[in-house]
């Protein structure tokens, strides 16, 4: 049997988050689109955290979020860069939200 990709992992991952329907920011890709693109341009600790606080707020409670939720696992395997689970990821690792971003690189929106 062949191993399981990452990418094939991470989209399992999302289609069962999706289908679940117990995200809280299911159906708010715009809206996480824009908080994203807030902190990504953030050019401060105190912008980057302000950018990233509506975002960290709807993540709070979520059973979706947190270490050891689906959310932080799918940032992983996707390499994600952007907010996911309640904090900042980039290139899927966990960061601190008051660090401000200097990578051109552009995010990616995990909601849907």
């Amino acid at each position: 049997m062949r191993p399981v990709s990452k990418t094939f992992r991470a989209r399992q991952i999302h289609r069962d988050m999706t289908y679940d329907g117990l995200a809280r920011c299911g159906g708010l890709g715009d809206w996480w689109s824009q908080r994203e693109a807030a902190y990504e341009h953030a050019a401060t600790a105190r912008e980057a955290t302000a950018a990233a606080a509506p975002a960290v707020r709807l993540c709070t409670g979520c059973p979706e979020s947190g270490a050891d939720g689906r959310c932080a696992l799918r940032a992983q395997l996707d390499s994600y860069t952007g907010l996911a689970a309640g904090q900042a990821w980039v290139s899927g690792r966990p960061r601190a939200v008051d660090a401000v971003r200097r990578s051109t690189s552009s995010s990616q929106p995990l909601a849907s």
